[in-house]
Parts: C-alpha cells; sequence; structure tokens
C-alpha cells in the first residue's frame, strides 16, 4: 500500500509532535558520561545509542535508539541522527506495535523523512526506573526495512533540559 508523502504543514506537525514527547517528559539529573556507554549485545549489529524517559503523567516510557553513535548525549548532538523510537505504558513483558502508544524511525531527520512502525514487538527484560531499561525489539516499518536488536537503554533527560 502506497501512502501519500506528507504535506508541509504534516511534517511540521511531525516535528512539534516529536519534540513535544521530548519536552514534556520528566528531568533527572544527567547521566555520568562514564557509564553511559552500553555494550552492543549483538556485535553484528549496528553501533546505538539506546536512552530512556519516563512520563510523569501517564507512568509511559519512551524509548530512543539512536544509530550509528555511542552515546546518546553525542546522538542528540547531531540534527541528522537516525533514530527508532517507541514509546509503552509497562504493564507487561512483551508488546506489540499496537500496544504501542507510538512507534517510528526517523533516518533523515532534516528532512524529515519518517517510517512507522507496520508490525512487530518488544520485550523488556529488566526495568530500573530513571537508571535502566533493557530488552529487545523487532519491526518491519511502512518501507519495508527491518529494525531489530536488543538494548540496554540508560535513563536520558528531555532534550531541552539537556542541552
Amino acid at each position: 500500500m502506497m501512502m501519500k508523502k506528507p504535506s508541509g504543514r504534516a511534517k511540521l506537525l511531525v516535528v512539534f509532535l516529536l519534540f513535544g514527547i521530548l519536552g514534556v517528559l520528566d528531568s533527572a539529573p544527567k547521566a555520568n558520561s562514564d557509564t553511559n556507554t552500553m555494550a552492543r549485545a549483538d556485535p553484528s549489529q549496528p553501533k546505538t545509542a539506546p536512552c530512556f524517559n519516563d512520563n510523569g503523567k501517564d507512568g509511559g516510557f519512551g524509548v530512543w535508539i539512536y544509530e550509528g553513535f555511542s552515546r546518546w548525549e553525542e546522538a542528540r548532538e547531531d540534527p541528522r541522527a537516525p533514530v527508532l523510537v517507541f514509546g509503552f505504558k509497562p504493564r507487561n513483558v512483551k508488546y506489540t506495535t499496537a500496544d504501542l502508544h507510538y512507534c517510528f524511525y526517523m533516518g533523515d531527520v532534516e528532512n524529515l523523512e519518517f517510517s512507522r512502525c507496520k508490525s512487530g514487538s518488544i520485550a523488556i527484560s529488566q526495568i530500573k526506573p530513571r537508571a535502566l531499561l533493557r530488552g529487545s525489539y523487532e519491526f518491519i516499518l511502512e518501507n519495508g526495512e527491518i529494525k531489530k536488536g536488543r538494548f540496554d537503554a540508560l535513563y536520558c533527560p528531555p532534550k531541552k533540559e539537556y542541552t
């Protein structure tokens, strides 16, 4: 199924929604840079820099998996950083795309090229509030790309409070 290319107004809405998600989350002290690099679970997978936030309003978590970086702080400094983003309210161990609040991949952030998650799931193996979120994911995007891997995400403050 082919989707219509989003209009300029729709692209702007996506940016506002993305920054709104990043901006309304609760803050926490900046993680110690020495402990902020997590080893990749599978060396054959691309280098990633995952981090997560919690949303004080509904208890949900937002996860950002930046590609091509070792540290999420570096990834946030690069406006072109490709990122897989998904959100869920912790209630179970496994979640399908239907259970997620949002799930999308932005491969070219500057040009607002994004693809929603068409199908797939996440499995959470460990939650330490405001410290660590560990799990795995596998998604098929609307553009046909497959994103999968494991993550050890450290807590990251909202972008507006980080910069």
